[in-house]
């Protein structure tokens, strides 16, 4: 059977309607692509990079000649994805099927919209494939385990399959599917790495916890494939770009399981030798892990602080690291040689300026190498969403296609966008500051009044900074996407840097 799989990668918002250079990997869609393809179907990736109109979408999906529509759905491009499936169903006869993140978080939404026939709850690449098996054997296909439809006018719900526990019998990732010539990653020589799926942890912001809800077997959620079978993957990831030459690996921590990762770490030293980014967790830092991880060149580990407030990050985000934790990995990372990454957020339920400039403070003090900060938004379905709901916390109208912040009279949306405006700058002063002794404890004092104060004319302030953040952002666009060779030289010395 011929199948479009269908990618929408660009930004939901209306605004951003302009041809972009470059899209983004997406493991999920390989991953399906790949096991279709080994049952012999032939797969054809519509991968959207900028928000098509009707008649080119049209003009797609007609050159695809498709015998079943798939889209890979997330929810912050839900309405996008309607719009498209509704032109998907006019321009090829064939079903239209709504896989992914979405899908799993909001079934019954999914499978009742009239421009889905099928809904894919959970993983995937066994219940598309039954599918389109029957579909081309012409047998009945409504009883396929994971599938939600629409039935004699109610939702039909196939109960889900347990998860796919040996990842080792899945084929590797169907990285050719893709125009390298509009990968971000791959045009910066770097290639996308995910050995694993799932994460153990419950923390309230992430849709992990309520995507672990839809499988019967949760206890074994987190997967990673075998050491051997995670160099094959990155061997043919470098087979179809043979130009990369570092790896992002992806996985939410990468050595979560000491033993596997140990055995990991020396296949890829034999076998892979590449420079690499990973993910890794506070509270689960160990020094030979680190000193591991800088043998085999990993040059920068991402961590997720969140929030520099013991109180907010324990009982409002479930993730029960303490300040100590965090200060003392990146002190270890630093010892071996190790650069680091936080990512943090601003605007979260019951914070406010003083708790925010916690996060600051911690940031200061940890010293990372790089940092990223995002506004805080609660996605359906998640723990906090709840909490937001209860608490009424959220905007009357959210669609995601811009920026949107919690109501919280205790921190109103003018501080926020203070915060966001001033994260770095005020990080690297109060790293000034702790340099003077003395000196800087009372500084630091004073800055303390003057950041949290209310009088502050925040709107000037925010517009101020954004003025000199537009030439900082338009400058590095212009590098990443028009001299992308020259992007990677600079990043070439910040690792040797690092």
């Amino acid at each position: 059977m011929k199948v479009a799989l269908v990618y929408p990668d660009y930004a939901p918002s209306k605004a951003l309607a302009a041809p972009a250079d470059y899209g983004f990997y997406a493991e999920g869609v390989s991953a399906v692509a790949a096991a279709l393809e080994e049952a012999g179907h032939d797969v054809n990736l519509i991968h959207l990079i900028a928000r098509p109109g009707r008649d080119e979408f049209e003009a797609k999906v007609r050159e695809a000649a498709p015998d079943v529509v798939g889209f890979s759905s997330r929810t912050t491009i839900w309405p996008e994805i309607r719009r498209l499936a509704g032109i998907a169903q006019e321009a090829a006869d064939a079903p239209v099927v709504a896989g992914g993140v979405h899908a799993t978080l909001a079934p019954e939404e999914v499978a009742a919209s009239p421009e889905i026939d099928v809904a894919v709850v959970g993983e995937g690449e066994y219940p598309l494939l039954e599918l389109c098996e029957a579909l081309e054997a012409g047998r009945d296909w409504r009883a396929v385990d994971n599938l939600w439809f629409r039935e004699n006018g109610d939702v039909r719900r196939n109960p889900t399959r347990p998860l796919i526990a040996d990842l080792d019998a899945l084929p590797l990732p169907a990285y050719d599917i893709y125009d390298k010539d509009i990968l971000y990653d791959v045009a910066i020589d770097t290639g996308p790495v995910m050995l694993s799926r799932g994460c153990p942890y419950m923390c309230t912001y992430c849709c992990n916890h309520q995507l672990k809800q839809a499988y019967p077997d949760r206890k074994h959620y987190a997967r990673f494939r075998s050491p051997a079978r995670s160099i094959e993957y990155i061997e043919n990831l470098r087979a179809t770009f043979p130009n990369v030459k570092y790896l992002n690996i992806t996985d939410n921590i990468l050595p979560l399981e000491r033993e596997w990762f140990f055995e990991f770490i020396e296949l890829y030293k034999e076998r892979v030798g590449l420079p690499f980014t990973c993910r890794y967790r506070y509270n689960l830092v160990a020094r030979d892990v680190l000193e591991a991880l800088a043998d085999a060149g990993c040059y920068l580990v991402h961590f997720g602080l969140e929030s520099g407030s013991d109180e907010l990050r324990r009982r409002v985000l479930n993730r029960q690291i303490s300040n100590e934790d965090t200060e003392e990995a990146h002190r270890l990372c630093r010892d071996v040689g190790l650069a680091t990454l936080t990512y943090n957020m601003v605007g979260l339920p019951h914070e406010d300026k003083a708790l925010f400039l916690d996060t600051v403070k911690l940031n200061a003090r940890v010293r990372p190498n790089r940092i990223v900060l995002s506004v805080f938004y609660p996605y359906p379905h998640t723990a906090l969403h709840e909490l937001c709901e209860r608490e009424e916390l959220l905007a009357p109208v959210f669609d995601y296609e811009s920026e949107s912040y919690l109501e919280q009279p205790a921190f109103p949306v003018a501080h926020v966008r203070f915060c966001q405006a001033y994260f770095v700058p005020a990080i690297r002063y109060y790293q000034i500051l702790g340099r003077l002794g003395a000196l800087g404890r009372g500084l630091a004092r004073a800055s303390d009044a003057f950041y949290k104060s209310r009088l502050l004319p925040h709107k000037v302030l925010v517009a101020v900074a954004k003025l000199g953040r537009s030439l900082y952002d338009g400058t590095k666009l212009f590098v990443r996407r028009r001299l992308p060779k020259f992007y990677v030289k600079l990043r070439d010395w910040r690792v040797r840097r690092a």
